[in-house]
C-alpha cells in the first residue's frame, strides 16, 4: 500500500506565539497537508492500477468467449 509517511498533525498554536513560532507552525503544517495529499494520490493511483488490471482480464475473458463462438 502507500509508502508515503504522514507526520503527526501539529498541534495549535498557543496564545502569543512569536513569529519564528508562527513560521515553524505554518511549515509544519504545510508538510502535514503535502504528505495526506500525496498518500491520497498514491491511493488514487493504486486503485486506478487496480481497476486497469480487472479490466484487462474482462477483456482478454471476454475476447476469450467471442473466439469461442
Amino acid at each position: 500500500m502507500s509508502g508515503i509517511s504522514i507526520p503527526s498533525k501539529p498541534g495549535p498554536l498557543e496564545e502569543g506565539a512569536s513569529e519564528t513560532e508562527i513560521i515553524n507552525h505554518n511549515d509544519a503544517m504545510q508538510k502535514y497537508w503535502f504528505a495526506v495529499q500525496q498518500a491520497a494520490n498514491e491511493q488514487s493511483m493504486e486503485a486506478d492500477a487496480m481497476s486497469n488490471i480487472a479490466k484487462a482480464g474482462h477483456d482478454a475473458m471476454m475476447a476469450i468467449a467471442n473466439n469461442m463462438k
